[in-house]
């Protein structure tokens, strides 16, 4: 979309997508699960999808948010 200054900005269904400033090398997901602008923010892939690890790759059992690197994006907006 067209924004206000002029400049195109990356969306994925009408909701605007971000990158964080603390991000400053593919794979970083710094950003992950702040709840800023109304909403948890969250890694999604290229299409769109919410990024999650496996437990294989947290060592843990449970799937925990990140690992992606697409943008951010919050249901808040």
């Amino acid at each position: 979309m067209k924004r206000a200054d002029g400049r195109l900005q990356v969306t994925h269904n009408h909701h605007p997508l971000y990158t964080f400033v603390e991000d400053t090398a593919k794979g970083q997901t710094n950003g992950e699960g702040l709840n800023v602008f109304g909403a948890e923010c969250y890694a999604v892939s290229a299409a769109g999808a919410k990024v999650e690890q496996s437990a294989a790759q947290t060592g843990g059992t449970a799937p925990m948010p990140g690992g992606g690197y697409g943008g951010y994006a919050g249901s808040g907006y």
